[in-house]
């Protein structure tokens, strides 16, 4: 009974005076971050930029041809979960200041979680819901902390989280798929597919990042029972 209340309550968002404050919402997050990403961070934009172009290196590599495609397909998704992780710490709002070092800081010591999310990107899967997914996943590990004791927890409320909201993160997460399918096709009318992955990067994931952030944030207020309970 506590799962249908939680799910008829989840598609509350879609009413209009609430979908309206959502949106408003996302997009005050989205130009924070976009505003923090090309002043303060401009310089991890153009490093990540650098493990992009190594993806290249492994095939001017003397190897077999198989380990030259494991080793680009490695650096590929390690470029993407280092992109996804970019956007969601300039996308949390529990930090006022954000610098550099302090990237750097939380990227380092998080490198575990972002090790296990390069490692789930190999197999057959939508790569488009599998960044939405460890985009939450993110700002999940982000707030529990660095210790790998909490990889389990975090894994558990990430769960929490979407099976209590299915209803809401499917309409949610379907009108972001189609948003990103329609920009992919005016992409390739135009300008070559090799270079949709730097548009993807800059702007389609911080667009997917602030949605799936005030979601994040506001379930964690309205369900904080559920993702910190309290003890008995």
């Amino acid at each position: 009974m506590e799962l249908l209340v939680s799910w008829a309550q989840s598609v509350e968002l879609f009413r209009l005076p609430n979908l309206k404050l959502f949106l408003l919402a996302s997009a005050g997050s989205l130009l924070q971050a976009m505003q923090i990403a090309f002043t303060r961070w401009a310089g991890i934009l153009i490093l990540l930029g650098v493990v992009f172009t190594l993806r290249l290196l492994p095939f001017y590599v003397p190897v077999d041809s198989s380990l030259q495609l494991f080793l680009s397909n490695f650096l590929y998704y390690l470029f993407i979960v280092l992109v996804l992780a970019f956007w969601a710490l300039a996308l949390r709002a529990s930090i006022a200041q954000k610098s550099v070092s302090y990237v750097l800081s939380v990227g380092a010591s998080h490198w575990i979680y972002l090790f296990l999310c390069v490692l789930v990107q190999y197999g057959e899967h939508s790569a488009f819901l599998l960044h939405t997914l460890l985009l939450m996943f993110l700002f999940h590990a982000f707030d529990a902390g660095a210790a790998i004791k909490n990889i389990p927890n975090t894994v558990v409320s990430t769960g929490f989280m979407i099976w209590y909201n299915l209803p809401a993160l499917i309409i949610l997460v379907s009108c972001l798929g189609c948003f990103v399918g329609l920009a992919h096709a005016a992409w390739l009318f135009i300008l070559p597919a090799d270079a949709f992955i730097v548009f993807y990067s800059l702007c389609l994931v911080p667009i997917i990042g602030a949605v799936i952030s005030t979601f994040y944030l506001k379930k964690i207020h309205e369900q904080s029972d559920l993702y910190f309970p309290r003890p008995k």
